[in-house]
């Protein structure tokens, strides 16, 4: 372990966080990943924009973007939350279901964002 990376603590850490991950407790989150061939085929070009149409909808459901293809859920969601966002996916974007290849819904119990620490360690 790098010296002075012990020296910074969870709240520092805390603050150092997007506003919507700060909290304590526990984080509703849903990554998935698109076959990119199929998401070609059921929407077209640009397929790029089934990812905004995505995005609209999780938000809805209360889904922050926090990288690539995973969001974070904000204090009021919940795994029923989750639930609902996927089967409204489902249902309203009808390419969705034959071009996902994975969907998961993550349950995070501690600070995720190790950018701190590699910042920390690396002086940036």
């Amino acid at each position: 372990m790098a010296s002075g990376l012990a020296t910074v603590s969870e709240p520092q850490i805390r603050q150092a966080l997007p506003r919507a991950v700060r909290r304590a407790g526990t984080v509703y989150a849903i990554a998935f990943d698109m076959d990119i061939e199929q998401l070609r085929a059921n929407y077209g070009d640009p397929y790029n924009n089934a990812y905004v149409e995505i995005r609209k909808i999780l938000q809805r459901h209360g889904f922050a973007w926090q990288q690539g293809s995973m969001y974070f859920g904000g204090d009021a969601v919940s795994s029923v939350t989750c639930v609902m966002a996927a089967i409204d996916l489902a249902q309203s974007l009808p390419w969705f279901a034959s071009s996902v290849r994975d969907i998961r819904m993550l349950r995070i119990e501690e600070i995720n964002d190790l950018m701190p620490a590699v910042q920390q360690a690396s002086g940036v």
